[in-house]
């Protein structure tokens, strides 16, 4: 491996909030989180800088696949904007980590989620995440 470079994988927003049936899902992207974190202390040393971007719900063949039209809405009405991201939204996040830009921004977890708020409340120190229900749809 050469000295020098940009390593930005990708992982998911549900792994900062915890959602039913994703227990495979969310571990393998929970573990590449950490494998960045890793891999940016490691090859920094050599230059390489390595980062992991946190797309949440965004508009693409597959989450309209496995998400009902009401966990969608659901999606859209956490963020600001009142829209999922497009897949161009993440890759301009992707573009400018992998640019000369980012050369300083390492080790880190990118959250490309339009500002979705996860609700969450606070139990002692601990952050609980909690449902977010909208016409008989949880998500």
């Amino acid at each position: 491996m050469a000295d020098s470079g940009r390593i930005v994988s990708i992982s998911a927003a549900l792994t900062t909030v915890g959602y039913d049936n994703t227990l495979m899902y969310a571990g393998t992207k929970g573990a590449l989180e950490q494998f960045t974190l890793a891999a940016s202390k490691e090859l920094g040393k050599r230059g390489i800088v390595c980062n992991i971007v946190l797309p949440g719900a965004t508009h693409t063949d597959l989450y309209h696949g496995l998400a009902p039209e009401a966990a969608r809405e659901a999606a859209k009405q956490r963020s600001p904007f009142k829209r999922l991201a497009e897949p161009q939204d993440i890759a301009d996040v992707v573009a400018f980590l992998a640019s000369d830009g980012a050369r300083w921004v390492s080790g880190q977890n990118i959250r490309a989620n339009g500002a979705a708020l996860w609700m969450v409340k606070r139990a002692s120190s601990r952050l609980i995440p909690i449902r977010i229900k909208n016409d008989n749809c949880v998500a």
